[in-house]
């Protein structure tokens, strides 16, 4: 099972502290010992904190071909998967090859999603509890299957297991 520390913190008379311990596991391996999952944004005025996005966003797409909770709940779970991960590639990647290509994701998914808010594009539906677990399943599987071969689809290598 994929685990990811979840990013801690506190404010307290507007002081904000965050931390994370930067590892990331499969089960009772160390996949990355030093997992930057707090960065600073916007010229240090925003402190942003990132751990388990991949998994989020890639059960989100999962999501939105099923009928379950998750998809009620979000109601565009395409869209909401396509902004959480463009939005972590942004704050993560620096270059402008990719501030370009993962803003412009970030750009079409709110454009997109301001759209079907508009449109009231949602239909109702009696959710099914099944579908979620499919979902979350499913969206794991994906991301470890595309974290495995992001070295040789993508040209980075992610994880040290990948090919």
């Amino acid at each position: 099972m994929f685990h990811a520390t979840t990013v801690l913190a506190i404010r307290h008379r507007d002081e904000t502290v965050m931390a994370s311990d930067g590892q990331v596991t499969f089960g009772n391996t160390v996949v990355k010992q030093n997992a930057r999952k707090i960065r600073r944004l916007y010229n240090d005025r925003i402190l942003a904190g990132f751990a388990g996005s991949a998994a989020a966003s890639f059960a989100l797409f999962a999501a939105a071909n099923l009928r379950g909770h998750l998809r009620r709940a979000v109601r565009h779970p395409m869209l909401a998967g396509t902004i959480l991960w463009a939005g972590v590639h942004l704050a993560a990647n620096g270059d402008r090859a990719s501030t370009v290509l993962f803003g412009a994701f970030l750009a079409w998914a709110l454009v997109d999603l301001a759209s079907a808010i508009a449109r009231r594009a949602v239909r109702p539906f009696e959710p099914n509890v099944a579908h979620d677990v499919i979902a979350v399943v499913a969206g794991i599987g994906a991301m470890l299957a595309f974290a495995t071969l992001h070295r040789v689809l993508v040209g980075v290598q992610v994880v040290p297991f990948g090919l």
